[in-house]
Order: structure tokens, then sequence, then C-alpha cells
């Protein structure tokens, strides 16, 4: 009996609360309908058509500041690109001066070297007799008394016309590398100046509408 006296107290309570919900909902309907605006047709076409605009706007403006940037970007980029490009070129010309630096000691030294020869064949006598076979230079002894001197003389030149060669190679490459360099940073800058132009052409489009 105690169990199916608690099973009804339990119905009766569930049922106040259903009342009392329903009790609810009508006043918040009734509370709905009093305070709802009826809008006509042409004033809600224009409230949503203004919506509709406000929010193209925003995104319209999100877009122009992303572009801002992107354009803020491009420009500082361009402007690395000119410096680097400028001291590229200032690399290429002192590269271009050392080459010029080092054929010309080059020159100086062969002549040198030729000038000693010639010199000393002319005070003590055709003692060597110089040839150049495949790029390389030496010397063959005559006298059988030099022979102890000279061989070591003309391989000491021939080392140093070697080195001095080598050297003027090295830089005639640096020479070139820097030149590479200078055409690809020609080609960057103009790279970004189009997207510079690009993004400055979204840019004016988005301001207009």
């Amino acid at each position: 009996m105690e169990e199916i006296g608690k099973g009804s107290e339990g119905w009766s309570g569930a049922i106040s609360n259903l009342t009392e919900m329903s009790s609810n909902l009508d006043s918040l309907q009734n509370l709905l309908l009093k305070n709802s605006v009826f809008l006509e047709d042409h004033t809600f076409a224009t409230a949503f058509l203004t919506a509709e605009q406000s929010r193209t706007i925003k995104v319209l403006e999100q877009r122009v500041e992303t572009l801002e940037r992107e354009l803020d970007a491009a420009i500082t980029a361009a402007a690395r690109a000119r410096s680097e490009k400028r001291q590229a070129e200032a690399a290429q010309k002192a590269a271009e001066l050392r080459a010029q630096e080092v054929t010309k000691e080059l020159e100086n030294t062969t002549r040198k070297y030729s000038d000693c020869v010639n010199m000393h064949e002319a005070n003590v006598g055709p003692f060597v007799k110089i040839s150049i076979e495949n790029g390389t230079l030496t010397a063959l002894p005559v006298v059988k008394c030099w022979l102890l001197h000279w061989p070591s003389l003309t391989s000491k030149a021939n080392i140093i016309l070697t080195l001095i060669a080598e050297v003027f190679e090295l830089h005639m490459e640096e020479l070139r590398a820097k030149q590479e360099e200078i055409s690809k940073r020609d080609e960057d800058i103009k790279l970004l100046e189009a997207i510079s132009l690009t993004l400055g052409g979204k840019n004016s489009r988005s301001g207009s509408l």
C-alpha cells in the first residue's frame, strides 16, 4: 500500500510540473504575439538588402586589409631584392677590377720572366732552350754546368705562372657567378613588381565596390 501511495504522489508531481510548463509556454506565446512586428514585403526586402550589403562591405573591407598587407610585403621584398642587386653589382665590379689586376700582373710577370731569360742569354750566352709544349713552359739546359740551377728555376717559374693562371680563372668564375646572381635578382624584381601591380589593381577594384 505504501508503494502504491508513493507512486501516486510521483505521478501527481509530474502532472503538476507538466501543467506548469504548459502555462509558461502559453504565457510566452502570448508575449511573443503581443510584441511581434509584422513588416510589409517592401520593408522586409529593403531590410534584407541592407543586411546583405553590410555583410558584403564587411567582407570587402577584410579583403582590402589582406591585400594591403600582401602589397606591403611585396614592396618590402622588391626593395630588398633591389638592395641585394646593388650589392651584387658592387661585388661584380670589384671582381672585374680584381680580374683586371690579376690579368695585368700575369702579363707583367710573364714579360719580366721573358726579359730575365733574354738578358741572361745576352750577358752569359745561350744556355737554355725555351720551349712550350701542351701549354707548359720548360727550359732545356745546353751547358752542363747549369743543369743543377736552371731546371729548379724553370720549375719555380712554371709553378708561379700556373698559380697566377689558377687565380685568374678563380676570379673569372666568381665574376660569372656574380653575373648569374644579378640576372636572378632582375627576374625576382620583375616578378615582385608584377605582383605589386596586380595587388594594387585588386585594391582599386575593391575600393570602387
